[in-house]
């Protein structure tokens, strides 16, 4: 460009000269310093122009890299996951706003002051992996790949809470890891679903075996009990043989009672269901499970004031009463004091979708509480097992909570214990709701066929 600028300016030169009549010496003597003044005038204006377009790329270049690092920390900021990034020492180099969030406190990190993640997440003087414990920082430096688990942490608020961890390798030109990019996703309710779907699946699956083994040992003790009652028929009442075939009938039907709670648990139990008002079934057993116990304890009866009416076998109902009653006494053996209430209750999907089964809409809730001993945490999710007891050997078959639990299930409800240890055991029992006793209107709403 600027050579065919000072060519064309010097041919006007040139053009110029000889139509004033000189020739080629006039044309380089005389205006040679016009042409000097030309050429670096033409120079310094190219100069200036290549300038202005250099200027313009690196504008342009700096605006696409501010744009783009606005995007990356717009997105690093504002990821659900926990973020941050480590470098060989396991210092953190920088954390997102979820992970401020995760870790309760901005106080506890500080970008001013690089802490190290052991001392953030664990609180611990020196690194996890000195102990023995996993460290997926260590592990992708010294791999290079990616590297995922999940760890369980303590928080003093939600207690055992479980976290996904993964961490990724940040390398340079040359594939040196320089950093890495770990995310840490709470996954608590999720890992808490699937505990309920294989508690769910487990059961269903001792339901199903304890089914047929109560089935074809109901076929073996018809036999046992029907030739030992034809042959009590053939005996005197002065024979000796006669007091063992008594002790045999005897034994055969503590037996028919344990076949029978495993087919209650198992859901195969003959019922009879049909409309049952719950609170005038409960005010009509009173009486009895009042006398059930003993005087040092005491039963209160809380009951809605909408007569709430279920589909359910009312001998079914009251067996599942005297097993909650039972289970209460043994943890109140000083004393103590029972409740039951009943509510109605809306039941939503998510609650639903945690059990695996049943459809969302109103429950009549009964709930029975008791001030005993509670239940250990350790043991909790085995109580609705069959056999399962906490009982000395031969106190107990470990049936009855297991026996609730089938009932519960067979009649379409679903069944939830609270406790701590000392501090007494709630269970909350769902029925579905068929009618209730609309006060205002003085007629029963239907709510489900």
């Amino acid at each position: 460009m600027i050579i065919i600028s000072t060519s064309f300016l010097a041919m006007l030169l040139f053009i110029a000269n000889i139509l004033n009549g000189s020739g080629f010496r006039s044309l380089f003597t005389t205006n040679i310093n016009s042409l000097l003044f030309v050429f670096f005038a033409v120079v310094s204006a190219g100069i200036i122009y290549y300038l202005c377009l250099s200027m313009k790329k690196l504008q342009r270049a700096l605006m696409r890299r501010e744009i783009s690092e606005n995007l990356i920390e717009n997105v690093f900021q504002n990821l659900e996951d926990s973020l941050i990034v480590l470098d060989r020492n396991l210092r953190i180099i920088k954390v997102n706003e979820a992970f401020k969030r995760f870790i309760c406190s901005n106080q506890r990190f500080s970008n001013a002051n690089i802490k190290h993640c052991f001392e953030v997440l664990h609180g611990l003087e020196t690194p996890c992996y000195e102990s023995g414990e996993i460290c997926p920082v260590m592990r992708v430096f010294e791999t290079g790949a990616p590297f995922k688990f999940i760890k369980r942490h303590f928080d003093p608020e939600r207690g055992c809470i479980y976290m996904e961890i993964t961490s990724y390798p940040v390398k340079d030109h040359d594939g040196n890891v320089m950093y890495c990019a770990q995310t840490m996703r709470d996954v608590t309710e999720n890992i808490k679903i699937d505990e309920l779907n294989f508690d769910e699946k487990k059961m269903e699956s001792i339901g199903t075996l304890a089914g047929g083994i109560a089935h074809n040992f109901n076929n073996m003790l018809a036999a046992i009990v029907c030739y030992g009652n034809l042959a009590k028929m053939k005996l005197n009442n002065n024979e000796p043989a006669l007091q063992y075939i008594e002790k045999i009938l005897e034994v055969s039907d503590k037996v028919n009672n344990i076949t029978s709670s495993l087919l209650t648990y198992s859901c195969k139990s003959i019922i009879n269901p049909c409309p049952v008002n719950l609170n005038e079934f409960l005010r009509g057993i009173e009486r009895s499970i009042k006398g059930y116990v003993s005087e040092n304890i005491t039963i209160n009866l809380k009951l809605t004031e909408n007569e709430p009416v279920i589909i359910a076998d009312k001998n079914q109902i009251e067996k599942l009463i005297i097993n909650l009653l039972d289970n209460a006494i043994d943890a109140m053996s000083g004393g103590g004091e029972i409740s039951i209430e009943t509510n109605l209750k809306e039941l939503n999907s998510e609650y639903i979708a945690s059990k695996g089964y049943g459809n969302p809409g109103k429950y009549v809730c009964i709930s029975f509480k008791d001030n005993g001993t509670g239940i250990k945490e350790s043991i909790k999710h085995r109580i609705f097992d069959p056999f399962f007891t906490t009982k000395d050997v031969g106190k107990g078959e470990g049936l009855g909570l297991s026996a609730t639990y089938g009932i519960v299930r067979q009649h379409k409800g679903y069944i939830d214990c609270f406790s701590k240890e000392g501090k007494g055991t709630k269970f909350n029992i769902y029925f579905p709701l068929m009618a209730y006793e609309n006060k205002e209107s003085s007629h029963f709403v239907l709510e489900a066929a």
